[in-house]
């Protein structure tokens, strides 16, 4: 398994422009809900849910399992 790596000290431009792209989505009413994790500094982070996921967790759990299946596959492809 990849040891722990500290965060990056300065403002990442991928999350940035990912957050962007999502408020200009909900913005628009493409986006119609969020299930999230952030990372801060510190090892801190914190979780959340808006919109349906918000309203509807059952349905927010589907892709959400999916993904923690993929982030699974990652982590264990490259800890052989």
């Amino acid at each position: 398994m990849k040891s722990i790596r500290l965060l990056p000290d300065y403002p990442c431009t991928d999350t940035i422009e990912a957050l962007e792209a999502l408020l200009e989505d909900a913005k628009s009413g493409r986006l119609k809900g969020l299930a999230f994790v952030t990372f801060e500094r510190g090892r801190r982070y914190s979780l959340g849910v808006t919109g349906v996921a918000h309203d509807d967790p059952t349905q927010a759990l589907g892709p959400m399992f999916l993904h923690l299946l993929d982030l699974s596959k990652k982590i264990f492809a490259s800890s052989g």
